[in-house]
């Protein structure tokens, strides 16, 4: 499913669940605004009643995410050779 219609289809279970639940507090998630560029605003229109923050400067996220890429890149395969190693010792011999 594409992404544009998969924050459509959030919007609308956000507004849903407004109707239905008036009561309840509905997140406008930081999520929203990684897909389009005012998604938060358009789930607080739409019936969310709490903004998330997006407090870490532009620069500083920037060299988080690379810094948990380079990691992920370098744990990941030793993860995956540790356990085919432990997958292979726990083989039965034919």
């Amino acid at each position: 499913m594409p992404l544009k219609e998969r924050f459509d289809i959030t919007l609308k279970m956000i507004a849903l669940i407004r109707i239905m639940m008036k009561d309840i507090n509905i997140v406008a998630a930081t999520a929203l605004q990684a897909i389009d560029p005012v998604g938060r605003e358009k789930a607080v229109k739409i019936g969310a009643n709490i903004v998330m923050p997006n407090i870490t400067p532009g620069n500083i996220a920037t060299a988080i995410n690379f810094t948990i890429i380079n990691h992920v890149q370098m744990i990941v395969p030793k993860i995956a050779r540790a356990a085919l190693r432990r997958e292979s010792a726990l083989q039965m011999p034919k």
